[in-house]
This record gives C-alpha cells, sequence and structure tokens, in this order.
C-alpha cells in the first residue's frame, strides 16, 4: 500500500515519539529498533524506513531538543555582539531564564533532554552525539573566557 506524505510523516512522528517513551523507559543502549517499533504501533521495516539505525533516531531526537547549548549561546553571543555597555551577567541571567521556560512550553523536549543527560549510556555507538555535546560545552565556555 502506497501511503501519501502526510501518513509517513505521521509515521516518522510515531517512531519519534515510540523512541523517546523507550528511552527513556530502557535507556538508549538497551533499547532496541523492536521496541521502538512495538510501541509506535508499527512494522520494524517502517522504522528502517525513515531510519538507517538507533543512532539515527537519537540524532533526530537531539536536533529536536534544538541543542540548547548551542541555541543558549547563539542567544548570548547575539546579545553581547556590539553592545559593550550590556551587563554580561544580567543577559546570562536573561538567557538561562528564557531557557528554563522553553521547558514549561515544549514538555517533549525535556523529556528529549532527561535521555540525553540522565539515560544516555557513553558507548563507543553514542560516541557521535559524546563528541557533538562535548563541542557544544566547549562552545558555551569559550563565550566566558
Amino acid at each position: 500500500m502506497r501511503r501519501t506524505k502526510a501518513e509517513a510523516e505521521q509515521t516518522r512522528e510515531a517512531v519519534l515519539a515510540a523512541a523517546v517513551d523507550v528511552f527513556l523507559e530502557r535507556g538508549v543502549t538497551r533499547a532496541t529498533l523492536e521496541q521502538i517499533a512495538s510501541t509506535a504501533g508499527v512494522t520494524r521495516g517502517a522504522v528502517y524506513w525513515h531510519f538507517r539505525d538507533k543512532q539515527e533516531i537519537f540524532t533526530a531526537l537531539e536536533r529536536r531538543a534544538n541543542m540548547p547549548n548551542e541555541e543558549f549561546g547563539d542567544r548570548l553571543t547575539a546579545r553581547l555582539a556590539g553592545q559593550p555597555d550590556l551587563d554580561p551577567l544580567r543577559e546570562l541571567a536573561d538567557a538561562i531564564r528564557e531557557g528554563l521556560q522553553a521547558f514549561e512550553t515544549h514538555p517533549e523536549r525535556s523529556r528529549i533532554l532527561t535521555i540525553l543527560w540522565l539515560r544516555c549510556e557513553y558507548s563507543e555507538d553514542m560516541l557521535p552525539a559524546v563528541t557533538r555535546q562535548r563541542e557544544a560545552d566547549l562552545a558555551l565556555q569559550k563565550l566566558f573566557e
């Protein structure tokens, strides 16, 4: 049966939502594509149609969370750029407050960040994600040097 673009997108979203649930419950390393497919109510083939592997699902979720460190750093840099009269500590406090408010308005982001920070085991297959997180942390540190 041929699916429309809208149906395909709906399936992709169901897979991502299921991945959040499974990753939160089991951790990223112990989660399987079969469990994600079952939770989403789709076949494993449907999962593979949209994602090459578990790492690609994880990366999609990571992007969906908008990589808060990068977003935070970009926002703070933009505020301070070319405005020497601004108080950096006040701008930092405002940026942190905005970031925390985003958790209230986007509960899915909070769940994804819980996975990134607490349910992502550091194994070899997670190396790309760990590397991206480390790079984001270093970029944020440079703002305060």
